[in-house]
């Protein structure tokens, strides 16, 4: 299997569907899944999903009782089968239906990154505040890059990782809670001799 979309998710089905159908209707040529860690456990949720999957693209539903992003995290770093492992927001939504193929075509071309994530871009409809978020999480990326076009960290909502080069590294520490607790597994994975890219994407 290809990739493995991570959706850690305390939201409601109306809520996250369409950030889980956006995965779904990708047009990769190999198979991927997408995990939803349902964090608290939901079953509404996990009765929908039942009937979302479509040839090539599988759905999982993980039940995850602890009320923490990292946990969450691991409990889809547990079940990922994938070779890239990609952790999505629950809010987002993948721009084009071949996002999943130019993330593997990145990956391809830089097989010695482990890292490779994007910014947070904002509909057109979408509220001053949310601009105003993705603008500013935008800022601190590109600040936190190098000259030679490495990366210290990434944004957890848009990141992807390769499970090969990642190997023990590529856990997030349960004891940290909500708030930042992304930037520390990045910055943990770069100070281990891990490499981390940004793209426009």
């Amino acid at each position: 299997m290809k990739v493995s979309v991570v959706i850690p998710t305390g939201r409601t089905r109306e809520r996250v569907a369409a950030t889980i159908q956006s995965c779904v209707a990708q047009e990769l040529p190999e198979s991927f899944e997408v995990i939803v860690i349902a964090n608290p456990p939901s079953p509404e949720l996990e009765q929908w999903l039942d009937g979302v999957g479509v040839a090539g693209a599988e759905v999982r539903y993980i039940p995850c009782e602890v009320r923490s992003a990292n946990v969450a995290r691991n409990h889809g770093l547990e079940a990922a089968r994938g070779e890239i492992v990609y952790f999505l927001d629950d809010d987002c939504r993948l721009p084009t239906v071949h996002h999943l193929r130019d993330l593997v075509r990145l990956h391809d071309q830089a097989p010695e990154v482990l890292g490779i994530g994007g910014p947070y871009r904002s509909p057109d409809a979408a509220p001053r505040s949310t601009v105003f978020y993705n603008a500013y999480t935008e800022m601190w990326l590109r600040r936190n890059g190098t000259p030679a076009g490495e990366q210290l960290v990434l944004a957890g909502g848009n990141a992807s990782y390769k499970r090969r080069l990642g190997g023990d590294d590529l856990i997030f520490d349960d004891a940290l809670a909500y708030g930042g607790t992304e930037t520390e597994f990045n910055h943990r994975l770069v100070v281990r001799g891990h490499s981390l890219r940004l793209d426009d994407a």
